[in-house]
């Protein structure tokens, strides 16, 4: 019924607009390789933690810090790609593409009750959380024009979760004697879900074989869902499209690996001991448990359902080209972790006869927010970009060197 209701919205919002060239091609044909990093949190900056001595004014973090707690996000994405544009109204793309992200975040009030300081008895219990994944897909794209007014296209993909991460927590927790004394221990259980049996390649016993049947047994494991965008030109210079992700069958994990880690801390003065390094005034020990690994029942993982519309406005001509694009993803759904979040882009490029190229961008995307500049050099065979962005977990803090990103891509064709 869910999935009924998701495709009557989503084939009603593509249909409504009454051909568009978002992004116009410039070869014939063209084979690329493109990879993009990203780490980021909501509070600390890299000239706060790339120091000699870090000092930290716990009274400070625990006012300052949003009531989400410190949050630390990554992404990782690679893409090969190799297009065929034929003619305006058939075009044809095959790419492979590895996408993971995922979160850590420690409880604001842990940080709140470090920045006020300990009383004799006191016992608190505190929460971290945690979720990722890594997705492999295959997909082919199919462009043509409807009607000489509609450009469509669609993408079918095959995709399999390589690593899934649910929502993991984790606990600290933290006593005081009457004396003052302070005993903290740290919990967390991480299960790590897979497509393939992971141990040989953690303790690295491995053969050539191992790799070839283990890729065979996730490729049938995968999932598939399709990507729909209908572009229309409105305005000699504005193109709008809707587009949609419709996530139609999942993929598998049914493989676990469990490792538990705990951390144990006893001392008469937790803070000045740990940042004054007088070992022999306190006890600190942690312990990693032997990884487990077993088949467990499958589980059910989708790719984020998505819903937006962008446009291309070129005021002035080719050279210069705004790109406003508006989206809502739903991560993880069909099930009872569905994560519901709106995503924006703003982006500007500024062309000079397709040869040299500058790029702006804000953005909040994958629930992060970040400040892109982009530089791309098109030797008509060879075409380089090259794209650095700061980011953050509010809009602010994308500003403050909180986190970074790289994106490299290369095109190549005629």
């Amino acid at each position: 019924m869910v999935k009924k209701i998701f495709c009557s919205i989503v084939i009603g919002s593509l249909f409504a607009l009454v051909s568009a060239e978002l992004y116009k091609p410039v070869r014939f044909i063209e084979f690329g390789v493109a990879s993009e990093a990203a780490v980021s949190n909501n509070y600390f900056s890299v000239d706060q933690i790339m120091t000699k001595q870090i000092a930290l004014n716990l009274q400070k973090i625990a006012k300052e810090l949003p009531n989400k707690g410190l949050s630390v996000d990554f992404s990782v994405h690679e893409q090969n790609f190799l297009n065929v544009n034929i003619r305006p109204d058939l075009r044809l793309g095959f790419s492979a593409n590895l996408e993971g992200s995922g979160n850590i975040t420690f409880g604001k009030d842990l940080f709140d009750f470090l920045g006020s300081g300990f009383s004799a008895g006191e016992h608190n219990t505190y929460e971290t959380s945690s979720y990722g994944d890594v997705f492999f897909d295959l997909s082919f794209s199919f462009h043509t024009v409807i009607r000489q007014t509609y450009g469509l296209t669609v993408t079918p993909s095959y995709y399999v979760p390589l690593l899934y991460v649910g929502d993991t927590t984790g606990t600290v927790d933290i006593n005081t004697d009457s004396s003052g004394r302070i005993r903290a221990t740290a919990e967390a259980t991480v299960d790590v879900y897979s497509t393939m049996c992971t141990k040989p390649y953690v303790k690295n016993t491995f053969s050539g074989s191992d790799i070839g049947s283990d890729i065979a047994e996730a490729l049938h494991k995968g999932g598939f869902d399709i990507a729909v965008e209908v572009e229309r030109q409105l305005l000699e210079s504005l193109d709008v499209g809707v587009f949609t992700r419709l996530p139609i069958w999942p993929g598998k994990v049914d493989y676990m690996m469990r490792e538990k880690l705990t951390a144990s801390f006893t001392g008469d003065n937790l803070l000045s001991n740990l940042m004054d390094k007088k070992s022999d005034l306190y006890e600190m020990d942690y312990h990693l448990s032997d990884i487990m690994y077993s088949s467990v029942t499958p589980k059910k993982v989708w790719r984020p359902f998505r819903l937006g519309a962008e446009a291309a406005w070129r005021p002035f001509g080719k050279w210069c080209t705004f790109r406003p694009k508006l989206a809502l993803v739903v991560r993880r759904p069909y099930t009872s972790d569905v994560m519901v979040y709106p995503e924006y882009f703003l982006g500007a490029e500024f062309a000079l006869f397709n040869i040299v190229g500058l790029n702006f961008a804000t953005a909040y995307e994958n629930k992060v927010f970040f400040q892109q500049i982009g530089f791309m050099l098109n030797f008509k065979v060879v075409q380089i970009d090259i794209k650095a962005s700061l980011r953050g977990a509010s809009f602010v803090n994308s500003f403050n060197y909180t986190g970074a990103g790289v994106y490299t891509g290369v095109k190549i064709g005629f």
